[in-house]
């Protein structure tokens, strides 16, 4: 049925049917960086759709800004940096791709300092072939003298699958520092996450459509039963009561077998009761299993409006209040925000490089 894959496809659609646009005073300078804005042809408005998507499946998502090299000695200036694409690009790292990290309180403020990002790439073998590399970035943020920080970043490759995660398996492809045109080490991470579930700390989160994937998943089990139940009821079963009769063309004491088809008769010892007959199997619990699968369905589709959209009554408590800000909290409305949110927070990175 695929309830758990419509519901986030509405939400999608929800979120961007009206697409995003850009508003801020370098708007001539990111105008060409938003229609390109990976480095690799996505246009912005696609990138962030699929970014909220990812977001919205896994409860959150990370946004990083990547900051080119400048060469060593070299002065920007307009012609040299569309020669040397000196501009900032966004990647997308899915939940799953976000490995490991830590967080500590920097100026009182709970500061991501440490983070590896999952970067799968493929790489040429011989003339024709390809093979997946195991890649993996890490970012920190170090302090440097006095009450400053810098980030930086290293890049790993995994040398041999077969020989484990030691640290000796494991090569350094590339380091830097995050720096923007005019030289400035970075003082923060450039990274943004959208949080659409509920989150009690860093790089965690609930995700916001579970109840609908379980539903989904019961609604698969009842329907799967249900499908073989009712194949199996389409077609009677034979019954031997009794016990079948010596074969005459087979050897003494040779065990009878069932044999059915055509023009074949079944014998059985002659006894009280002894008889063949074809059953049909008893299909009064199809109905009921039925309306499971039916029950199912309407839970997929309370589940999936809770979060598209809130029911506010009319006249309430001041109980029923606390309880329509706590549905709230779960809904579509706050997921789109969080989205916005780290989306935002990626321009303002994108922009302190500019």
């Amino acid at each position: 049925f695929e309830g758990f894959g419509r519901t986030l496809s509405a939400a999608v659609g929800m979120l961007f049917a009206k697409p995003p646009v850009i508003n801020w005073n370098g708007s001539e300078a990111a105008q060409p960086h938003w229609d390109n804005i990976d480095n690799t042809g996505t246009k912005g408005e696609v990138f962030i759709k699929r970014f909220g998507e990812a977001a919205l499946r896994d409860g959150l998502a990370a946004l990083l800004v990547d900051h080119p090299t400048v060469p060593p000695g070299t002065v920007i200036t307009a012609a040299n940096e569309a020669e040397l694409n000196l501009r900032p690009t966004w990647a997308m790292y899915p939940r799953a791709n976000i490995l490991n990290w830590f967080s500590e309180i920097i100026n009182n403020v709970q500061t991501l300092t440490q983070v590896t990002l999952y970067e799968p790439t493929t790489t040429r073998v011989g003339a024709f072939g390809v093979k997946t590399v195991k890649r993996f970035r890490e970012l920190r943020l170090i302090p440097v003298i006095g009450n400053s920080y810098v980030a930086v970043w290293r890049l790993w490759e995994l040398v041999d699958e077969t020989a484990g995660d030691k640290q000796e398996n494991f090569r350094s492809v590339g380091f830097g520092t995050f720096v923007n045109r005019n030289g400035q080490p970075a003082s923060r991470i450039p990274i943004a996450i959208a949080y659409t579930g509920r989150t009690d700390a860093p790089l965690t989160a609930k995700i916001p459509l579970l109840g609908v994937a379980w539903a989904n998943l019961a609604h698969w089990q009842l329907s799967t039963d249900l499908r073989f139940n009712t194949a199996v009821a389409g077609f009677a079963q034979p019954v031997v009561i009794g016990e079948l009769a010596e074969d005459p063309l087979m050897p003494p004491g040779t065990k009878p077998k069932l044999r059915i088809g055509p023009l074949v008769s079944v014998q059985l010892r002659a006894q009280q009761g002894a008889d063949f007959k074809w059953t049909g199997p008893d299909t009064k619990g199809l109905e009921a299993l039925g309306k499971l699968v039916l029950t199912k369905l309407t839970e997929i589709a309370q589940q999936g409006l809770s979060f598209l959209q809130t029911d506010t009554r009319a006249a309430e408590t001041a109980e029923a209040k606390k309880l329509d800000a706590s549905a709230e909290n779960a809904t579509i409305a706050t997921a789109a925000q969080a989205i916005e949110d780290a989306v935002n927070l990626a321009w303002e990175h994108h922009a302190w490089f500019i």
